[in-house]
């Protein structure tokens, strides 16, 4: 027979529950949720389940304020608008939990696992637990010496989207590639968390404190540092707003930009999220758009881009030797002179691109397959590209689209142009030695 799942009398101390009695309170709350017979919602106020395995089990909306749980398993539990005001998860398993809108204010999280689990508009800003004593008063609960907290959490890839933690208390906690969009922790103390490559666009970091705080190639973008401090924090390749860290009670962070950031110096943090975004399918990072952005003169020398945007953007006398650029978006771009030596082009777009003696020299061209796992192919495009003058000696551009070009005066010495279309491409002057050119539809 499975206890009461409320404490008779309020001042006792917490009620302990055992491994099958904790179950059968679960799955009478599974069916209530189910609207079955037999279902009661889990009312586990002031109850002790440390230490026992509760992995998937679905206690949305349960009522669990001040529940202790330490070392729990909760491994995928669906706590989903849960009331746990207070609750004691310390140490706890909450790996891959969904805790979204779930009420932890004032929870207690120390040293608890929270790596890829869900706490979207979760609410986990500061609060005192109370309850009455022998003399029906109210009086405080203590869940620890030291308070509620979130200080040695484990949250990597986690989603706090949205989620309040206003004045908490997450000192060295582990954000390492958690989303954390529009964020509030106002106030909080966030020494020597780590939020590298942490999405964190529009996060509220107001007068919280920042100090040895690592946020290398993390996404800050319209993020508030209005009276942070940022003492010996580390911002090494983190997007960050022009002027962002101005309002700051400190100017010590480490990496941190100066004055104003001009697009060139904010490359490496854009390649960074860019990476992030093409290994993850587009579920995380942010995707490079540079469209008409001024980047003459820059190195981008080896810099993985694929399917980047830099249409009608300025490169001229750029470097983008051994770049990887793949399904890239290049169209009208102006790249005079620009270095492409070694360049993996494959399936890009540079449609109508003034690339005036520009290098290709041994670039890769060619169409770009199995896209996305299908039998989708995308060829090379330089239809109406002016690349008079271009070095093309070695480049592979089988099946590329060179149609109307302008190949004036290029070489194109060894260069593979199987099955390219060059149907009212201007080749005059061009030096084809060595080309192949099986199957190519040349201008007539």
């Amino acid at each position: 027979m499975a206890p009461e799942t409320e404490a008779t009398d309020p001042s006792e101390e917490w009620t302990k529950l055992s491994q099958a009695e904790a179950m059968h309170v679960v799955a009478r709350h599974e069916a209530f949720l189910e609207r079955r017979s037999g279902g009661q919602r889990a009312l586990l106020t002031f109850h002790d389940l440390s230490g026992l395995d509760l992995a998937g089990a679905n206690l949305r909306e349960a009522e669990l304020t001040g529940v202790k749980m330490r070392g729990t398993n909760l491994a995928g539990a669906g706590l989903q608008e849960a009331e746990m005001f207070g609750a004691d998860l310390g140490g706890a398993n909450l790996r891959a939990a969904d805790l979204t809108r779930a009420d932890l204010r004032g929870a207690f999280l120390k040293g608890a696992d929270l790596t890829e689990a869900k706490l979207i508009r979760t609410d986990l800003r500061e609060g005192t637990l109370a309850r009455y004593n022998a003399e029906r008063n109210p009086a405080p609960v203590a869940v620890d010496e030291a308070g509620s907290n979130l200080g040695e959490v484990t949250a990597r890839r986690a989603d706090f989207s949205q989620s309040k933690l206003a004045n908490a208390f997450v000192v060295q906690t582990d954000f390492t590639d958690a989303i954390l969009h529009n964020a509030s922790f106002q106030s909080a103390d966030l020494r020597h968390s780590v939020f590298e490559r942490a999405m964190m666009q529009g996060v509220d970091l107001s007068e919280s404190n920042l100090a040895g705080a690592s946020f290398k190639q993390a996404n800050l973008t319209n993020a508030n540092f209005s009276g942070a401090d940022t003492d010996d924090a580390n911002f090494e390749g983190a997007l960050l707003d022009p002027e962002a860290l101005s309002k700051t009670q400190s100017r010590d962070a480490v990496n941190a930009p100066q004055g104003e950031v001009k697009l060139a110096d904010r490359m490496p943090a854009i390649i960074a999220q860019h990476d992030i975004w093409a290994g993850s399918s587009g579920k995380k990072g942010e995707r490079a758009r540079l469209n008409g952005a001024d980047l003459d003169n820059v190195d981008l020398t080896g810099a993985k881009l694929p399917a980047a945007i830099f249409k009608e953007a300025q490169l001229n006398r750029a470097c983008l030797a051994k770049a990887q650029l793949a399904a890239a978006d290049l169209s009208e771009i102006s790249a005079v002179q620009a270095d492409f030596r070694l360049a993996g082009l494959r399936g890009a777009n540079l449609a109508g691109a003034n690339l005036n003696k520009a290098n290709f020299a041994g670039a890769d061209l060619t169409p770009l397959r199995n896209l996305r796992g299908t039998d989708r192919t995308i060829s090379a495009n330089l239809g109406a590209a002016n690349l008079a003058g271009a070095n093309l000696s070695g480049a592979k551009l089988s099946n590329c689209n060179l149609a109307k070009a302008n190949l004036r005066d290029a070489d194109l010495t060894d260069c593979d142009l199987t099955g390219a279309e060059l149907r009212g491409a201007e080749l005059h002057g061009a030096n084809l030695s060595g080309a192949r050119l099986d199957g190519t539809l040349l201008a007539k």
